[in-house]
């Protein structure tokens, strides 16, 4: 009997132990883990802006460039047509 009651305080006692914790470390962690992927999304942005499609040209040159939209159907809609008598 002793040890069930020995087992219950100690997970007791554990588990307020990890909640008072948790409340205390998990608002840095948090904070640290939210600057750390707004840098990492703020580099990658920065870099895909730098690298872009977009490039220098001199005057008189003419240069397109685009991505090709895979979902876009490029022989659009098939559409039959009947021919009609004129009788």
């Amino acid at each position: 009997m002793l040890g069930i009651f020995n087992f219950i305080l100690w997970t007791v006692f554990i588990y307020y132990l990890f909640s008072f914790c948790a409340r205390l470390i998990l608002p840095f962690l948090l904070k640290f883990f939210f600057t750390r992927m707004t840098k990492k999304f703020n580099n990658k942005s920065d870099t895909s802006n730098k690298h872009s499609d977009y490039t220098e040209r001199n005057e008189g040159d003419t240069t397109v460039r685009y991505k090709k939209d895979k979902r876009v159907d490029p022989g659009g809609e098939y559409v039959e047509y009947e021919e009609l008598d004129e009788d």
